[in-house]
């Protein structure tokens, strides 16, 4: 009789073993269920290369800057839908020190490229002309040809939430980790393009849709597009999920930009569309455009 070389498994460790794998099945498929929808990882550096995607603030801003300056001294009225987040510096990040209310007059200083310099109290104090209107043709107006109050509204929140540092995570999200669908569809909120925030890819996708948003084939790109993309396994079968990422579409300088969640950065960013390094699932759009 042949003799045994390792003992028999005991019957609870058995059963242990089976709830241990029943309960990660069990994450795997509903972590982006319809009903427990949550988040979204960005895409695994380690599997797309994460050189790719790299933070391209300063790129975007050098571009910028190459637009015509002009228009010092010139009285502007802000346009966009909400507040206007005044910034210390003319860049993006976490350097916010005011608002200004839209419809509320203020005077520009100067111009560097796509961004004013006005009279504030706090001193420097900057603004993104995409969101203002000057008294004058070519003070500043600088959204797409054709951009309705919706895509301006929903650029402005992208831009009002880039970067900022802490995001009020709910703790779904796992501190951030899974928060690109919190991140998204606040942006979509503060513009009144939809009535509540979600913490689910799927959720959201399902509130644009009930917005009469449609699924559309690019190009083009227009600023306020929803992108979703495919980036991590969410069911457990083998092989990336669609719609398991979800960002912002901005357009700056003719170049192309998502603003999405960043889960290793814990906090909204935006990258350059072209360098993302994960397949695009779907992009949405606004009805009407």
């Amino acid at each position: 009789m042949a003799r045994r070389l390792w003992p028999r498994p005991r019957p609870l460790v058995l059963a242990l073993l089976a709830l241990f794998l029943l309960a990660a099945a069990a994450h795997a498929t509903n972590e982006g269920a319809a009903t427990t929808d949550v988040g979204g990882r960005g895409a695994d550096p380690g599997k797309y290369n994460a050189g790719a995607s790299v933070r391209t603030d300063k790129t975007g801003l050098d571009a910028i800057r190459r637009m015509t300056r002009g228009s010092q001294g010139t009285a502007a009225t802000v346009t966009a839908n909400g507040a206007l987040a005044v910034r210390s510096a003319p860049e993006f990040g976490p350097n916010i020190s005011g608002t200004i209310e839209k419809g509320q007059q203020m005077v520009v200083k100067s111009r560097d490229g796509a961004w004013f310099s006005i009279e504030y109290p706090k001193q420097p104090a900057w603004v993104y002309v995409t969101f203002v209107e000057g008294d004058s043709p070519g003070d500043g107006f600088v959204p797409q040809p054709g951009a309705t109050q919706l895509q301006l509204a929903i650029k402005q929140a992208a831009y009002n939430v880039l970067d900022q540092v802490p995001f009020p995570y709910a703790p779904e999200t796992e501190g951030g980790n899974l928060g690109c669908a919190q991140v998204a569809t606040t942006i979509l909120k503060n513009a009144g393009a939809i009535g509540k925030v979600v913490l689910g890819v799927l959720a959201a996708i399902d509130l644009l849709r009930d917005k009469g948003w449609r699924d559309v084939t690019p190009p083009p790109y227009k600023d306020g597009d929803v992108i979703t993309w495919k980036t991590y396994n969410r069911d457990g079968i083998p092989g990336d999920d669609p719609d398991t990422h979800i960002g912002v579409i901005v357009i700056e300088n003719g170049k192309t930009y998502a603003v999405n969640n960043s889960s290793s950065h814990r906090r909204p960013e935006k990258h350059l569309l072209a360098t993302y390094p994960a397949p695009m699932t779907r992009l949405m759009r606004a009805p009407g455009l």
